[in-house]
């Protein structure tokens, strides 16, 4: 193989990458990351970021946060709350963590975070190509050559394993699974705003099922000085009318009783910007011979929710300590990562991805039942506390085999 060498190459250095990147630093793993965009740069995203994130950046270096809160705005988040058609809106708490100190979550726009994250790989040690196309990845015997264009000049890396966290339909996905069957995405809009009135109680994100968009749903993110992250996110394939998405997003913020008012003062900043969700998550697709798909790219964002930087962060991360692994013990083949990086990933979010999915079906098929559920929460303390347990990532599933939850359910005990 032609071309400068390289133990591992990454394509893509936002949150997947980036912490991909920093889990090998650590632990002394040459590697070198590709990046089609030039930083600063926007990121179109809900801005949303969970403890499950949260705490494998805690892990891999303890530092990373408080620096970044200390440098860029951001808005710490200690809840949800939820409204269904059936329920006007409740409140969930999320725990803290006691022993750093940090909030349960945070809204940070991504172009600041990801910029973020470029200066602190860099900051420790790793090469970072800004500003390139790859334009073909070929398997070798021993590894893989990737050539990319930089300012008119073709150059080549020739590495042992490659890390894809180059995004939904990126182009490792392209070049190298050119046969991969096409799948229908969520789409999302998403929207700055300034000046909503009668925001959530402080501190609070919040997720509203709107009757008309079910399965979807429109969030409304706090960031700091009065600014809002407001989006829409949406099934196309499900929805009953052809109203173009932002027609949609622009009626529902303007005419639905829960945030006409709310938003009759407010100013929206910059332009609505689209994209789509990939949530067609399947373990059989997190890897392949000397490669290893993260965030996106693996298709992992959360059905119900959208939310997709905590699980870009995770596999990232999952992903060099199965890197790490593969170098040690120059074991580079598909069944390999399917062992140490796949297994281990699908069986920290199926259960999450599963639920989601079926609580989507079960919106899409039973709209009105959804509804009931909706007012039972508001209504039923014992529903309320299995919910809360549930967005706090602390699921008493036991409870669902218990005759006696159902019917203090059913009495709103």
């Amino acid at each position: 193989m032609d071309g400068k060498y390289v133990e591992v190459l990454i394509i893509g250095c936002g949150p997947a990458g980036a912490t991909a990147s920093l889990a090998l630093s650590k632990h002394n793993i040459a590697h070198v990351l590709l990046d089609k965009a030039v930083f600063p740069r926007d990121k179109v995203c809900g801005d949303s970021f969970s403890y499950k994130g949260i705490s494998v950046l805690q892990q891999i270096d303890p530092e990373l946060l408080p620096r970044f809160f200390a440098e860029y705005p951001y808005s710490p988040i200690y809840g949800l709350h939820v409204s269904s058609p059936e329920n006007p809106g409740i409140d969930f708490t999320f725990t803290p963590d006691a022993f750093s100190g940090i909030a349960p979550g945070f809204i940070a726009k991504r172009v600041d975070f990801d910029y973020f994250l470029y200066k602190y790989v860099k900051e420790k040690g790793a090469t970072v190509h800004e500003g390139v196309v790859v334009k073909e990845i070929k398997r070798e015997s021993d590894g893989l050559s990737v050539s990319y264009m930089k300012n008119g000049i073709l150059s080549t890396y020739r590495c042992k394993v490659l890390i894809a966290a180059d995004g939904n339909k990126g182009i490792c996905r392209q070049l190298l699974e050119k046969k991969r069957q096409k799948q229908q995405d969520l789409v999302a809009l998403r929207g700055y705003f300034q000046g909503i009135d009668n925001p959530a109680p402080d501190k609070l994100i919040e997720l509203h099922f709107v009757k008309d968009i079910l399965p979807g749903y429109l969030w409304i993110f706090p960031l700091p000085n009065g600014g809002a992250n407001v989006g829409l996110g949406i099934d196309p394939s499900g929805q009953k009318s052809d109203q173009p998405l932002r027609e949609v997003f622009q009626h529902q913020i303007e005419q639905h009783p829960l945030f006409s008012e709310r938003f009759r003062h407010a100013q929206l900043v910059g332009p609505i910007k689209g994209w789509s969700l990939p949530v067609h998550a399947t373990i059989k697709e997190f890897c392949a011979d000397r490669v290893l798909y993260t965030g996106d790219a693996a298709q992992l964002v959360n059905p119900l929710t959208g939310e997709g930087l905590g699980q870009a962060i995770l596999s990232g991360y999952m992903a060099a300590e199965a890197v790490v692994k593969a170098v040690r013990s120059q074991s580079f083949g598909k069944s390999f990562f399917h062992a140490h990086y796949a297994q281990p990933l699908w069986k920290k979010l199926r259960k999450e991805i599963l639920m989601s999915r079926s609580a989507v079906k079960f919106m899409e098929k039973y709209p009105k039942l959804f509804g009931l559920i909706g007012k039972k929460l508001y209504n039923s303390p014992t529903f309320y506390r299995f919910a809360a347990d549930l967005a706090d990532n602390k699921p008493q599933l036991a409870n669902l085999l218990r005759p006696s939850f159902y019917w203090k359910v059913w009495k709103n005990k």
